[in-house]
């Protein structure tokens, strides 16, 4: 049995199927509609990152340029948006290689914005030799017109070339780009400008430099300190091309300004058009990260597995956000008076606060080091040296007559060196006096009896934690004299130096040094040969 609605349940019923037919039918417009709107355009990233040691005949084969390719193309693919299969590294390249992958990335680079709308960013990295005129590898060449040529072939809409490479700001000058001191383009899903842009590491006449001590060159290094956030200067996260190459001029001149090569500058020219800037690091994407706290210091980090360089802060204004892959890592603090350091196991999304880490005091020959200047700097220094203690010959006939056990005041300067083997140079002066009585068949004599030495030490250091124990050979002139009766006594001694001590703050130390040498006076007289002994209470400072 039905029952029949009234009225106004109908009308309603009715009013409700409308009401959706309405909102289907402006549903289904907007999805033609949406239909209709062409697809946002995709920026695509390309890099071709290439390296070579040797330059040729008339050049010094160089040790790092192969490991800065593969730091610069771990970075690209890490941070700044490039898929891996689009980062060409190429270590050890020669002219037909480099030509060639620069061909297959114009071609890829045409593929994918060819009618597509899509657009492209093309990188060009190279480190090791060039002159003024082009790229030196091994045998060949490269000449920048030629580069310039395959690189323009790209038709990338935004095409960077990055150049680690003695004379190569010469490479500025060609085709009528711009040099200037800074410069902004953007690209954060599309590109607002196009052209090129040539960043150098140094000028036309000058060298780039590369270090032992950070097994890069400079101005790479600084490269990928940066792009892992120590350029990011407005703390927003994301590094820009004018951020980058700022970071890149300031680090690479002050820690090259006092080489024996000279100061490098390096260059940055354009030709674009458009306004904005190009984001090369977007830190939000990064897999883990550290966070540096705004202080008056420098950080360095370390992979803690093979011991090489990953970045670097110096006395950041603001807390600093440094992107790292998941791994483990030895963070040093370096302040004026003192080194400390932490190490830290970072997991996929791991952000960890280097200001809350629990930094251990160490020595500074410890430290892996940074620049050879300052490498020089830390692991030598001058030692200025202050002690009392006692003198004594153990053969009691001798000291009876001749030799008493007297006290001591010492004086000395030196030369620390913290390398591996530890060691120290210590000269230093004793001096002494006694009053003592002669024995004699009538009377005794009383005397005054002077002793001074002159010695130079080599000793070698074991440093445990602050513990110091040293040993090592030490030869020394002795001088004594007697008044009355007027006598004296010299000779040449040679014997060890030992001791112990601990260091405080790295530049203050306490210490028990022991003295042990033979001195050899045997005349047709009388034999007054000897060992000596000395034990002196120091206090040293190490400038």
């Amino acid at each position: 049995m039905r029952t029949a609605l009234p009225n106004d349940r109908r009308r309603r019923t009715a009013g409700d199927l409308a009401a959706s037919l309405v909102v289907g039918l402006l549903l289904f417009g907007l999805l033609l509609f949406g239909l209709a709107l062409p697809a946002r355009a995709e920026t695509h990233r390309l890099a071709v990152v290439a390296s070579q040691n040797i330059g040729g005949a008339g050049t010094t084969p160089l040790r790092y340029a192969d490991a800065d390719a593969f730091k610069v193309g771990e970075v690209l693919v890490e941070l700044c948006g490039f898929k891996r299969e689009a980062v060409r590294v190429m270590p050890d390249v020669a002219r037909a290689e480099l030509l060639g992958a620069l061909a297959e990335m114009a071609r890829r680079s045409r593929t994918l914005s060819g009618g597509s709308g899509d657009q492209v960013l093309l990188v060009l990295f190279y480190s090791g030799h060039a002159d003024r005129e082009g790229l030196m590898l091994g045998r060949g060449r490269v000449s920048y017109e030629e580069l310039h040529a395959a690189v323009e072939l790209s038709g990338a809409q935004v095409q960077l070339q990055i150049i680690d490479a003695c004379h190569a700001g010469s490479m500025t000058r060609k085709k009528g780009a711009t040099a200037i001191p800074s410069f902004l383009t953007e690209v954060d899903g599309s590109l607002a400008s196009k052209g090129r842009v040539v960043i150098t590491s140094s000028a036309e006449d000058e060298y780039s430099q590369e270090s032992d001590a950070i097994g890069s060159s400079y101005f790479t290094h600084f490269m990928v300190s940066g792009l892992r956030g120590a350029a990011d200067e407005n703390g927003d996260r994301r590094v820009t091309l004018d951020e980058l190459y700022s970071y890149l001029y300031d680090e690479t001149l002050f820690h090259t300004a006092g080489s024996r090569a000279g100061p490098q500058h390096p260059e940055y020219s354009f030709d674009l058009s458009g306004q904005g800037s190009i984001v090369l690091a977007d830190l939000d994407t990064a897999s883990a990260s550290l966070v540096f706290p705004s202080d008056e210091g420098l950080y360095t980090v370390f992979d803690r597995r093979n011991r090489s360089f990953v970045g670097e802060l110096e006395s950041p204004p603001q807390a600093v956000r440094l992107a790292v892959a998941p791994g483990a890592y030895i963070v040093q603090r370096r302040g004026e008076e003192d080194l400390k350091s932490a190490e830290v196991e970072l997991s996929n999304g791991d952000q960890v606060d280097v200001d809350g880490l629990a930094m251990v005091e160490q020595e500074f020959e410890d430290d892996i080091a940074k620049g050879l200047a300052l490498r020089w700097k830390r692991r030598t220094r001058v030692l200025v040296r202050a002690g009392a203690g006692v003198h004594t010959v153990p053969q009691r006939a001798l000291a009876e007559a001749y030799f008493p056990t007297m006290p001591l005041i010492n004086v000395g300067v030196g030369v620390e060196w913290r390398g591996h083997p530890r060691t120290e140079l210590l000269v230093d002066v004793a001096f002494g006096q006694a009053r003592y009585q002669i024995p004699s068949s009538y009377y005794d004599i009383q005397t005054n009896e002077t002793h001074v030495d002159a010695g130079v030490s080599y000793r070698f250091v074991e440093d445990l934690s602050g513990f110091r124990l040293a040993i090592g050979p030490r030869f020394a002139m002795l001088a004594y004299h007697r008044q009355p009766p007027g006598d004296s006594l010299a000779g040449f001694s040679v014997g060890v130096d030992g001791g112990i001590g601990l260091r405080f703050k790295q530049r203050v130390g306490v210490g028990l040094d022991f003295r042990a040498g033979y001195l050899l006076n045997n005349t047709a007289l009388e034999d007054q040969s000897h060992v000596h002994l000395q034990a002196l209470l120091r206090l040293d400072l190490a400038l």
